[in-house]
């Protein structure tokens, strides 16, 4: 992918399977230390360029050599953000009832400043938070010296009350647990999305930069929060398409039609303080009749800086405007997706989980799963010169309904080449 560039010869980003593996894999990035009960814990990655996925594992053995995590939850990543990692390791009292989950514990994996590190996150752990866990770091002067883990809990009695939101806050340089109050701030658009704030689940959250945390609703919008600010805010930005329906039935739609993911076609990130956005309109939708009937889609996107109140559309794309840079290769790894004149067709694949690049305002990642059978892959699509330029093959269970479960991240830049493996 030419559109990439990095000095160390790696890209400054990969996309990040959050499901770990139990297993192990050493190699530079390897790091090891004990959960609450003594036990070794080790933590590995594995890192591929994109779009290939890059792989976390994680194994606990006790002093018999018997597996000490649970074989029914696994282990899995809940937020990155710079050098550092968020995971919840699911653990086992003994070797033997492997499939019965006794506790759990967080732990932090830092890939930098310095050789890789693993902490367990010190207990006793707040209570179930309202939203995604988040982990950000704390810079000096630039460098990633500590990070904060945030535990998030909206409290509120009725809809029209003026909630609130509880940080339950972990700070690395001082090595203890605070509680912030975080106000509901007070700028226009966050007033008048009263109902939006209360319904608000988000399905991913993203570092925003300087202390800045996002919680990502793709029905809604994201909850930026300045979380390391003596006086936190929560200020809502709604996304820039609209509305689903009328504020009257938004119950309707977010408790009752469990139908509606999102993520299958919409994706938010935050990156260098700008948000963008990108949504995908499939020809054979309900009652779109401005498409011919096929199983490709148009793609549109938006950028918003953080500071600004206004959405910008930036491009339009359709699926048959895409053409191929290098049509031998990508026939090598999914010939199917040509057509008897060597030009691409999506009638027998299902499509679609957008991801946008977090370096490169032109690459989006798409995937695409055979109808038949599990195999997915993951393509990367250069939205200025209109090409696919790469693919990967994962396991199509990892991809299950179009909901992917890894994230775009630059936790790649923390390390030296040694931990990269070829495609």
């Amino acid at each position: 992918m030419a559109a990439y560039s990095s000095r160390s010869g790696c890209y400054p980003e990969i996309l990040l399977d959050q499901d770990c593996r139990i297993s192990y894999c050493h190699n530079s990035t390897s790091a090891t230390t004990e959960n609450s009960e003594g036990l070794s814990v080790d933590v590995s990655f594995q890192i591929r360029d994109p779009p290939a996925l890059s792989l976390c594992f994680v194994r606990c053995n006790d002093l018999t050599g018997q597996q000490r995590l649970c074989g029914e939850h696994q282990p899995s990543i809940l937020s990155v953000a710079g050098g550092s990692v968020l995971l919840l390791i699911p653990f086992c009292d003994d070797g033997i009832n492997i499939n019965r989950c006794c506790y759990m514990e967080y732990f932090v994996y830092r890939a930098g400043p310095g050789a890789p590190s693993l902490r367990l996150l010190p207990a006793p752990y707040p209570p179930s938070c309202s939203m995604k866990v988040a982990i950000l770091p704390i810079c000096d002067d630039g460098v990633e010296e500590h990070y904060a883990v945030v535990f998030p809990f909206v409290q509120f009695v009725v809809l029209d009350s003026r909630h609130h939101y509880t940080l339950y806050i972990y700070r690395s340089d001082s090595k203890a647990w605070c509680t912030q109050v975080a106000r509901i701030a007070e700028d226009m658009e966050t007033q008048n999305a009263t109902l939006k704030l209360a319904l608000h689940y988000p399905t991913s959250v993203v570092h925003a930069g300087s202390g800045l945390i996002g919680w990502v609703d793709l029905w809604w919008g994201v909850l930026l929060c300045n979380v390391l600010d003596e006086n936190p805010a929560i200020r809502f930005v709604a996304v820039p398409v609209p509305e689903p329906c009328k504020p009257l039935t938004e119950f309707f739609v977010k408790f009752e039609d469990q139908n509606c993911a999102k993520r299958p076609y919409r994706q938010m990130t935050v990156h260098n303080g700008v948000m963008k956005f990108i949504e995908l309109e499939y020809h054979t939708a309900r009652f779109n009749t401005k498409r011919r009937d096929d199983h490709g889609w148009m793609a549109t996107t938006w950028t918003r800086p953080i500071s600004s109140d206004v959405w910008h559309e930036v491009l339009t794309f359709d699926t048959s405007d895409i053409s191929v840079t290098d049509w031998s290769s990508m026939h090598l790894l999914l010939p199917e997706i040509f057509d008897g004149e060597k030009k691409l067709t999506w009638e027998k694949f299902i499509s679609g989980a957008p991801t946008l690049s977090l370096h490169d305002d032109h690459i989006v990642y798409i995937v695409v799963k055979s109808v038949w059978h599990q195999t997915a892959f993951v393509l990367a699509v250069n939205t200025r010169s209109l090409t696919l330029e790469s693919g990967a093959q994962c396991l199509g269970e990892m991809i299950a309904s179009l909901e992917p479960t890894y994230v775009p991240c630059a936790l790649s830049s923390y390390f030296g080449m040694t931990a990269f493996v070829l495609p």
